[in-house]
């Protein structure tokens, strides 16, 4: 679902989006799948598309919510407007 939800934010103009994901490769790939969906979506090259990262982060340790949270803030320089929480839990 929290994919569904920063394809939208992009397809809708987004400039800077944050997939975090316990698997750090998961949300690696996830960024890819953005990416293309937004391509495909608007007919744009990869380079029109917005700026899609990923983090790994075990969101049941508060502690490392912390931290990640930290490093976006950081990495978007300093703030954050929009965060949706969409953690599956198995």
């Amino acid at each position: 679902m929290g994919k569904e939800f920063l394809k939208a934010f992009a397809i809708s103009g987004a400039k800077s989006l944050a997939v975090i994901d316990r698997d750090l490769p998961a949300a690696l790939q996830a960024c890819g799948e953005i990416r293309k969906a937004v391509q495909e979506e608007l007919g744009v090259h990869g380079d029109e598309v917005s700026e899609v990262n990923a983090w790994g982060c075990d969101v049941t340790d508060p502690d490392e919510i912390r931290r990640t949270i930290d490093e976006i803030g950081t990495k978007f320089g300093g703030s954050i407007d929009i965060l949706v929480g969409a953690a599956g839990m198995k």
